[in-house]
C-alpha cells in the first residue's frame, strides 16, 4: 500500500510539473550532474518564492538516481544560507531515500531470495542486515559523500525493517549533509579555502576507515551465529 500511495503521488506530481514546464527536471538534472554549484545555484534562486520547492523536489530526484549530492548540498547553502541549506537538504534526501526503498524493495525480494539459494555465506549476511541493519545504514549514512543510490539499493534488498531504515537514514544523515554543505561552499571558492577542503578530505578518509573496520569487526561474530 505505501509502495502504490508513493508511485500515484510520485507521477502526479512529476506529470504536473513536465505539463507546466517541459524542460524542467532535464534542465535541474544536467545542471546537478554538471557539478557547477554557481549555476545550479542561479537556476534554482531563478524560481522566487518556488525556490524551496524546486531545490525539495531536486534533492529527492539526485537520492532516488544516485547522482552526488554535494553539489546540491552546496547549492542550497548558497542560497538559502547555511543551517537553512542544511535543513532542505536532509528533508529532501531523507524524502529521497525513503522513495527509493519502497519503490526498490519490491522489486528486489524475489530476485534476492533466488540469490540466497544454496548460497550459506550470502544468507547469513542477509539475515546479518535484520538484526544489525540499523547500524549498518547509520554508519554507510555518516560518511560525507558516500553513494545514496548504492545504500538505497542495498538496504531495500536486505532484512532491515522500512522503520529501522527510516531512522538510521534520518540520524546518519545529519552530518554528512553539515559536511557537505560546508564543503559544497567551499568547493565553489576553493582558493580561498584549501586548508579546509583538506581537513574535510582526512575526516572522510577517517570515517571510512573507521566504518571498514567496523565491517570487518562484526564478519566473523555474524558468521558464528
Amino acid at each position: 500500500m505505501q509502495r502504490i500511495i508513493v508511485i500515484v503521488a510520485a507521477v502526479v506530481i512529476f506529470a504536473g510539473i513536465y505539463l507546466a514546464d517541459p524542460g524542467f527536471f532535464s534542465k535541474l538534472i544536467e545542471l546537478a550532474a554538471s557539478s557547477d554549484i554557481s549555476e545550479l545555484s542561479r537556476h534554482i534562486k531563478s524560481y522566487g518564492s518556488w525556490s524551496i520547492v524546486v531545490s525539495i523536489l531536486l534533492g529527492t530526484i539526485i537520492n532516488i538516481s544516485g547522482l552526488p549530492t554535494v553539489v546540491f548540498s552546496g547549492a542550497n547553502g548558497l542560497i538559502f544560507g547555511f543551517w537553512p541549506g542544511v535543513v532542505l537538504s536532509w528533508v529532501s534526501e531523507v524524502l529521497g531515500a525513503v522513495a527509493a526503498f519502497l519503490l526498490a524493495r519490491p522489486l528486489l525480494e524475489k530476485g534476492t531470495s533466488r540469490v540466497m539459494e544454496g548460497r550459506p555465506g550470502w544468507q547469513k549476511a542477509y539475515d546479518f542486515t535484520a538484526k544489525r541493519g540499523f547500524w549498518a545504514v547509520f554508519i554507510a549514512r555518516l560518511l560525507p559523500f558516500s553513494p545514496s543510490g548504492l545504500i538505497n539499493v542495498a538496504a531495500a534488498a536486505g532484512k532491515i525493517s522500512f522503520r529501522d531504515y527510516i531512522a538510521a537514514t534520518a540520524l546518519g544523515k545529519i552530518p554528512s549533509i553539515i559536511a557537505e554543505v560546508y564543503l559544497g561552499r567551499d568547493l565553489l571558492f576553493a582558493a580561498d579555502h584549501t586548508t579546509r577542503i583538506l581537513l574535510w578530505v582526512v575526516v572522510a578518509g577517517v570515517l571510512y576507515g573507521g566504518w571498514k573496520y567496523y565491517q570487518q569487526r562484526r564478519r566473523p561474530s555474524s558468521t558464528e551465529e
